[in-house]
């Protein structure tokens, strides 16, 4: 059981886009490999793919729209007929050890903008520089901010360890934080307001 919700949440996290896959070819492989965990066979025909496979829940956001859903399913039946008799679990396996080393994988986004300042205020050594609207996003290393391009790249624009972090707190739609900065030996503090997009001041 544990190994098939690993497995769900690798599939998830490649699909929305928060993992993203580097090239067409690795995609259309890790479409095929999850269809057919969850198919448990090679459909015969591409519409038997599209229709009951239900193949476009699989293709990744930010390649759907490479290809028509009918070029997908030629491509992705191609790449499933090469998978045809093999066991589900070690493909299952083989797709969660492909996920599981990215720097990405277990990571919850929060899309967010930078509060305004007051006239005349000063901005923080840590937020300058910092895009508008970006990606804050918190996993076992830490907190990262990211631009707010995710699709087929990313970029880790700044990230903190949580050892870096001296205090946070807030409420459902502000979050603010102190950081450590050791080279200086200072605090600075730094608020964000969650929601469709964070601020930081």
């Amino acid at each position: 059981m544990y190994k098939r919700l690993d497995f769900l949440q690798a599939c998830d996290e490649v699909i929305i886009g928060n993992i993203p896959v580097g090239t067409e070819p690795e995609i259309v492989q890790m479409v095929a490999q999850s269809v057919y965990v969850d198919m448990e066979e090679v459909p015969d025909t591409r519409e038997e793919l599209i229709e009951d496979g239900c193949l476009m829940e699989y293709v990744p956001q930010p390649w759907k729209r490479d290809h028509t859903d009918e070029e997908w399913g030629e491509l992705v039946l191609t790449a499933m007929q090469q998978l045809d008799g093999a066991d589900f679990n070690e493909i299952q396996d083989q797709f969660v050890e492909k996920v599981r080393p990215h720097e990405l994988f277990g990571t919850c986004f929060f899309h967010v903008k930078r509060v305004p300042y007051e006239a005349g205020a000063p901005e923080p050594r840590l937020v300058k520089g910092l895009p508008d609207v970006m990606y804050c996003a918190f996993n076992s290393d830490g907190m990262h901010f990211l631009s707010d391009a995710l699709g087929k790249s990313y970029n880790i624009i700044r990230e903190f360890g949580f050892a870096d972090i001296y205090r946070w707190g807030g409420s459902h739609t502000r979050f603010s934080l102190i950081i450590w900065v050791r080279s200086f030996l200072l605090l600075e503090r730094g608020c964000c307001c969650w929601g469709e997009a964070v601020h930081v001041n």
